[in-house]
């Protein structure tokens, strides 16, 4: 079961959709994070915090996510764990009660209308059958994932960014616990030269009774299982709970910075992962979808009754500063990582 962190900046947009209660009974408050330095297979605890209790009583519904200043917001801590399907299921039961109506099993993409400028329809083709008749549609939102598909028939271009990590490996795999409370601690391993050789995130999932752990690779060879078994290991030793082995391991999620050319085109936004991408050490991909461009979103609907040109300018100006923000702050978080080389401070804890 994929697992996915929220942090604070995206329960105010939960709470004015109103399913912030629905999300918070489905999900497991984090309790604490832990920090480790391993040099050579020595850990040491550097850094560890108590979250405070009570998050949901001090949420502004009221939060706008538009400012210049944006990337400020997406700056702390995740606060609540939730399965990735725990939190579909909330969202699409609002949406089923609000009259929206979903299509499985179709493939998607879209054609321009040759009767008007700038207006794109939407192609359905159920799987091995030929495309149905192009649908009207008023607007058309795009978030089919990272280097859309869909964009890319529209003529949207991606560009994948240079970066210093270059092309990210990634996995991740889980490990059924008899766990009772969320915990998320970080390891980070460095070689005897002091270069950073991986990377490995566990989150404690009480509901599910699982912890699932992101396990990032300087290389771009698998890690070897014993490897990925010593960090199942430490992390339910560190929460003081067992585990019953490996129950499922990704194959490698290759991870790009990249950002699409425009995220309007007439009729056609781009949201999401569609719109770019950063890294998933800054756990902001899930938050931001549901949050910054939920909202961004709702204010070009609200917009556009009166303007939909402007309204489109708001768009493009707006929804194009988050993955700026989520690519600043992952490589915000690469630079502190890879200073942890060259020592950091013994255990220090904060908190209550």
């Amino acid at each position: 079961m994929q697992m996915v962190t929220l942090y604070p900046h995206t329960l105010p947009y939960l709470k004015n959709l109103g399913v912030l209660d629905a999300v918070a009974r489905r999900a497991a408050p984090i309790v604490r994070h832990d920090f480790y330095l391993n040099r050579d297979g020595q850990r040491t605890r550097y850094f560890s915090r108590e979250l405070p209790a009570g998050i949901l009583d001090r949420v502004d519904a009221g939060m706008a996510y538009g400012d210049e200043t944006v990337a400020e917001l997406f700056v702390g801590e995740s606060v609540m764990a939730i399965s990735l399907a725990d939190l579909q299921a909330v969202l699409m039961e609002e949406a089923c009660a609000r009259g929206v109506r979903f299509i499985a099993d179709h493939h998607a993409t879209v054609v321009r209308d040759d009767s008007a400028d700038a207006i794109w329809q939407v192609l359905l083709s159920a799987a091995g059958a030929a495309p149905q008749q192009p649908l009207d549609a008023d607007l058309v939102v795009v978030a089919d994932g990272a280097r859309s598909t869909v964009a890319q028939a529209a003529g949207i271009e991606c560009s994948l960014l240079q970066t210093p990590q270059g092309s990210e490996s990634w996995y991740v795999f889980h490990c059924a616990s008899d766990i009772a409370t969320s915990r998320l601690s970080y390891e980070f391993a460095f070689d005897p030269r002091g270069r950073l050789d991986h990377c490995a995130f566990g989150l404690a999932y009480p509901v599910r009774k699982e912890f699932g752990v992101a396990f990032y690779s300087r290389v771009q060879t698998p890690p070897a299982l014993d490897l990925l078994q010593d960090k199942a290991d430490f992390f339910a030793k560190s929460w003081g709970v067992h585990h019953q082995g490996i129950n499922w391991l990704t194959k490698r999620i290759a991870v790009h910075h990249s950002r699409a050319e425009r995220v309007v085109d007439g009729n056609l936004l781009l949201v999401g992962d569609a719109a770019g991408t950063g890294s998933p050490n800054a756990g902001l991909g899930s938050g931001l979808a549901i949050s910054a461009y939920g909202w961004a979103l709702n204010e070009y609907c609200r917009r556009a009754v009166t303007d939909r040109e402007a309204a489109a300018d708001f768009y493009q100006v707006t929804a194009s500063r988050y993955p700026l923000a989520w690519q600043s702050r992952s490589l915000h978080i690469w630079d502190e990582i890879n200073s942890l080389a060259a020592g950091a401070t013994p255990e220090r804890q904060t908190g209550t």
